[in-house]
């Protein structure tokens, strides 16, 4: 629907703004589509790297410590040093993993939003 202060271009045809915003907002609309199925990966690939970042350390930690209770003949007290050690390690390893992950998801979506501003007419 053209409105009264809309023009028609110099070749008869109507004029193209309502095209081109239905385009900018589909484009939008599959941009913000491809952002989630993203996010949902991201997250994913997030949960199998914290549970690596504290399972491999808590393994170390416990085998190491069975390897000293064996070696220095009976016990438990390495392994389960170890394996406290191991988990407590794997602990902040995972925490330190998770601050580096939300300070890089605050900077994409404030680059996203700074892009959105400059899309704006």
């Amino acid at each position: 629907m053209m409105n009264a202060d809309r023009k028609p271009r110099k070749d008869g045809m109507p004029p193209l703004e309502p095209l081109t915003g239905a385009a900018r907002r589909e484009a939008r609309r599959q941009r913000l589509a491809r952002g989630e199925k993203a996010a949902f990966y991201r997250s994913l690939a997030l949960l199998g790297t914290l549970g690596w970042l504290i399972v491999a350390p808590l393994l170390l930690g416990l085998f190491g410590g069975r390897w000293l209770d064996h070696l220095t003949g009976g016990g438990v007290s390495w392994t389960l040093g170890g394996a406290t050690a191991g988990l407590a390690l794997g602990g902040w390893m995972a925490w330190r993993k998770l601050v580096e992950s939300e300070e890089e998801e605050r900077r994409a979506e404030e680059e996203a939003a700074a892009g959105e501003d400059e899309e704006k007419p």
